[in-house]
């Protein structure tokens, strides 16, 4: 009967785990794009007053 629980909370904790992992991956990648368009916004602002 123990070794059912065990197998329980390893296979919960896998999941949990993993969806974590694909969770910060995520996140990265939206903060790696969101940094871009900040610097594209700025070069584009930089640019526009540069020219006046």
């Amino acid at each position: 009967m123990n070794i059912y629980l065990f197998a329980g909370y390893l296979v919960i904790w896998t999941i949990v785990s993993l969806y974590l992992l694909y969770l910060l991956r995520t996140q990265k990648r939206v903060s790696d794009k969101l940094q871009s368009l900040a610097e594209m916004v700025q070069r584009q602002n930089d640019a526009g007053s540069s020219s006046d």
